[in-house]
């Protein structure tokens, strides 16, 4: 799925920038070695399942992307804040997520923090990824909030957490709302210093699962699928509503006049079978 056009009220004219186009793969949620979602080392059906669905994406946007973006939850947490992972030594969740994230082969790659209660509330074991990846001859960053700025204009904006809904037709308010805000902090902003106002081409949240896009003449706001599938104690006992496997892709071309493609591939949460038959 292609997703193009660009904002002709707030891009500048076209101008050459002497970038070529780039690829960004975005991705959330990883919770390696939980239960139900990614692990190097599947001790379950549902595990051996995820890892498959996770290979054949790679498969589908091709390795090497120019960016990879991995916005937040990249380990599913220590024991005793957690009880349902296969695997509670950080240190194996730490150098399992690096593992995963190296099957790209990206040529950069921004760490986003996740949730304290699976990535640690003053450890940030996503920081550790990070420097794992720098000490094995990757390129990666850690940030709490990602902004980038690719090509010289094209304004990316990432963080995990973001509202959700089991409305379905009020999912889209807490990401959009956010949109908003930004377009009405960079008025005042403008306001204040007589500068053109710019604000986020595109923001990605996640943490809440399940994807959605959407784009409008003040910009895009997506919030990103994940890698845990149906099965594990806490969605199974207190949530509600749809949720998705799977990732997405941008490619931001050279210079503000070009066309900007989008494309994701998304699966059912349900990867294997959980009814008893008597």
């Amino acid at each position: 799925m292609n997703e193009g056009g660009n904002m002709a009220t707030k891009k500048p004219a076209k101008q050459e920038t002497g970038e070529t186009s780039k690829r960004v793969v975005l991705m959330s949620d990883l919770h390696t070695c939980g239960l139900t979602a990614l692990t190097t080392d599947p001790q379950n059906k549902t595990q051996e399942q995820v890892l498959s669905r996770y290979n054949e994406t790679i498969t589908h946007f091709g390795k090497k992307p120019d960016a990879l973006i991995v916005n937040g939850d990249a380990v599913e947490g220590p024991f005793p804040d957690i009880h349902d992972s296969t695997q509670n030594d950080m240190a194996v969740q730490v150098s399992q997520a690096v593992d995963l994230i190296a099957m790209w082969e990206p040529k950069e790659t921004w760490i986003i923090s996740g949730t304290p209660r699976h990535t640690g509330q003053s450890q940030m074991w996503e920081k550790q990824i990070a420097a794992q990846l720098n000490r094995q001859g990757d390129k990666a960053l850690f940030r709490t909030k990602g902004k980038i700025v690719f090509n010289g204009w094209f304004r990316f904006e990432c963080r995990h957490k973001i509202g959700g809904s089991s409305i379905p037709h009020g999912r889209a308010t807490a990401p959009l709302r956010a949109k908003v805000w930004n377009i009405l902090g960079a008025a005042l902003k403008s306001a204040d210093t007589g500068e053109a106002a710019h604000w986020p081409d595109l923001i990605a949240f996640a943490h809440v699962h399940y994807y959605q896009y959407h784009e409008d003449a003040f910009g895009r706001v997506v919030t990103l699928p994940s890698w845990q599938a149906h099965g594990s104690r806490y969605p199974d006992e207190a949530c509600d509503g749809h949720v998705d496997l799977g990732a997405a892709q941008m490619v931001i071309p050279a210079d503000a006049g070009g066309r900007f493609e989008w494309d994701h591939i998304r699966f059912p949460a349900g990867v294997v079978d959980r009814w008893d038959r008597r």
